[in-house]
């Protein structure tokens, strides 16, 4: 639902895999299991973003893209195609 509403409202949807990698990466330095044990886990938040992304980047097409991707954003994303090809 977060993916689609972001995209409609004209954000890229991939900027939140950006983002929930950061979060895992920051999760992974401490002991979270009883802290996130209300939300998905990581693993089954990228196959539920796998999923959905097709259809929040239809949204996000639709909606003009009026945020795009930072020039920082658009470095990483470039230079870690491979990593981010996981996640789409």
């Amino acid at each position: 639902m977060g993916l689609y509403l972001m995209a409609i409202a004209g954000y890229d949807p991939r900027e939140a895999q950006l983002f929930w990698h950061r979060m895992e990466a920051a999760s992974s330095e401490q002991d979270s299991r009883s802290s996130y044990s209300t939300h998905p886990s990581p693993e089954n938040r990228r196959k539920d973003m796998e999923k959905y992304m097709p259809k929040a980047l239809e949204y996000y097409k639709a909606s003009g893209g009026k945020v795009k991707l930072n020039k920082e954003y658009e470095k990483f994303i470039n230079s870690r195609r491979d990593l981010l090809l996981y996640f789409e």
